[in-house]
């Protein structure tokens, strides 16, 4: 829920380009229907009118939207910014918990290290390597 009242909610399964977001007045009204990607596990309104999204794995590994692990979108839905997108060594595989600090995301995505990416301190992990045994 934003300050302004409206909400938004979403179904945590989607199909390719389904709109399986809606944001609602306060006094109930649908206002629009949006694309949130497949594999949603955590929802968050930002005081500036952004949100952000984390998903799981079967919805990072399924593509699209959802692939970004970490997703902010504007008001209207737009994607403005991802964390698989952004980041060269690291992935978020499955967003277990989120909060907002002020419009920031600090995150807690998978274990490992520590690492800043812009806005938001995230808790990942370098993808794996299998190691066969001996």
């Amino acid at each position: 829920r934003w300050r302004d009242g409206r909400w938004l909610v979403a179904s945590s399964r989607a199909a390719a380009h389904e709109r399986n977001g809606c944001i609602y007045a306060a006094d109930g009204r649908k206002l629009a229907a949006i694309a949130l990607g497949d594999g949603i596990e955590n929802l968050l309104a930002a005081s500036d009118g952004t949100f952000w999204v984390g998903y799981f794995d079967e919805g990072v590994f399924g593509g699209a939207i959802s692939s970004g692990g970490i997703v902010q979108f504007d008001a209207a839905g737009k994607v403005l910014w991802s964390f698989n997108s952004t980041a060269a060594r690291h992935l978020v595989d499955d967003a277990y918990a989120m909060t907002l600090a002020g419009n920031a995301l600090p995150s807690r995505a998978s274990s490992g290290e520590s690492r800043f990416s812009g806005q938001m301190r995230s808790l990942v992990r370098e993808p794996s390597r299998s190691r066969g045994m001996s």
